[in-house]
């Protein structure tokens, strides 16, 4: 193994968990003003109301297919660092990256297109 390629990509690694744990102690100047940004909060609790909780299911589904996307992302980096310039690797990580890319847009669709329908919903009734 290239240990000048080992060493760039140790040295990448270590800078990015070093910067979110910097990120996630609040110490960047970014994070506290993000923190003040008043987001609505879910309610989780379980509600009798059927409307309100086919909503709920589909923004956490929603939310759970974000996940699994953003893990594709990072797994496709990942191929691509590792890859060590083959075209095979390369082409693989190139396609999972586009995928994963039109998956992310296709889920902020889907829950725009949810929060559209919820909200002329709630002026009708």
């Amino acid at each position: 193994m290239n240990t000048r390629f080992f060493s760039r990509n140790v040295l990448l690694v270590g800078t990015a968990l070093l910067l979110a744990v910097v990120a996630h102690a609040g110490l960047l100047p970014a994070t506290k003003a993000l923190a003040a940004i008043d987001v609505p909060r879910v309610d989780i609790a379980p509600s009798s109301d059927l409307k309100t909780a086919v909503i709920g299911f589909i923004n956490y589904f929603l939310g759970f297919l974000g996940l699994v996307a953003v893990a594709f992302v990072i797994y496709a980096g990942v191929l691509m660092v590792t890859s060590q310039g083959e075209d095979e690797s390369t082409g693989k990580a190139k396609k999972i990256l586009l995928w994963s890319g039109v998956g992310i847009i296709i889920i902020m669709l889907s829950y725009a297109i949810v929060q559209l329908v919820v909200r002329a919903g709630e002026t009708i009734a």
